[in-house]
């Protein structure tokens, strides 16, 4: 007879490593500093990962005793791998495998075995991210003053997935599924503001002018293909599907 510890199949002792190192200086009113990352995470559970790379910059310069000059970029990309949580609840008296190494299925309809799942189920996703953020202070005169301000962020993900046949009930039911959804967004900001301020004795004036602009756009597009022909390239050939 079997006696089958689900959870041991399910959950792991979670791995996680981060590194990060950096570098500043300073030189003729400028300074600067840079910065690299590197993240590497398991879930609790099989087949849950997350690991992602970083890069950060941020620069300042005095050009004179008036302007002055600072910005700051970078970008993340990163992956992850999905098993969408896999059940530890499964009768312990059904093994992992039959005794010719297929897995083991309660019925032609059982879809629940986890190590199946982690092992034939495809879902993962990647994504990169990127910003910039930029800055313009001058001093036109004694009391009058400018300051720009420009920023923008940027996204793109892509995310693939593949139910099999035999393992998955979508991939029994259509003889394999599979897609790709991709996406991506950019948003930019700008503002500018011009301020004068003075006293006269106990009197204060002060004035102010500004603008800004914002804009935002969206795309995302997603495919989804049935009936694979070879499920051994999985969602790459979901155009043929």
């Amino acid at each position: 007879s079997y006696y089958t510890d689900w959870t041991k199949e399910v959950f792991r002792r979670a791995v996680t490593q981060e590194y990060n190192v950096g570098v500043e200086g300073s030189s003729n009113g400028s300074r600067y500093y840079a910065s690299i990352g590197y993240y590497d995470g398991q879930g609790m559970q099989y087949n849950d990962d997350y690991d992602k790379i970083s890069a950060d910059l941020s620069y300042e310069n005095r050009i004179s005793r008036k302007l002055t000059f600072s910005s700051k970029a970078g970008f993340v990309r990163g992956k992850r791998n999905h098993n969408m949580g896999t059940s530890y609840a499964r009768n312990p008296l059904w093994p992992v495998y039959n005794g010719d190494g297929t897995y083991f299925k309660a019925n032609s309809i059982d879809y629940g075995n986890p190590v199946m799942i982690n092992n034939e189920v495809t879902n993962n996703s990647e994504s990169l991210n990127g910003y910039l953020n930029a800055r313009v202070d001058w001093k036109i005169i004694d009391g009058l003053t400018f300051t720009a301000t420009g920023s923008g962020r940027a996204q793109q993900s892509r995310n693939c997935w593949y139910n099999p046949p035999k393992y998955t009930y979508g991939g029994d039911t259509y003889n394999g599924e599979g897609g790709v959804g991709e996406s991506t967004w950019l948003h930019l900001q700008t503002d500018a503001l011009l301020r004068y301020e003075k006293a006269w004795g106990r009197h204060n004036f002060s004035a102010m002018a500004g603008a800004s602009y914002e804009n935002r756009v969206d795309q995302y597009s997603s495919i989804t293909g049935r009936g694979f022909t070879n499920s051994a390239l999985k969602y790459e050939t979901v155009s043929g599907a």
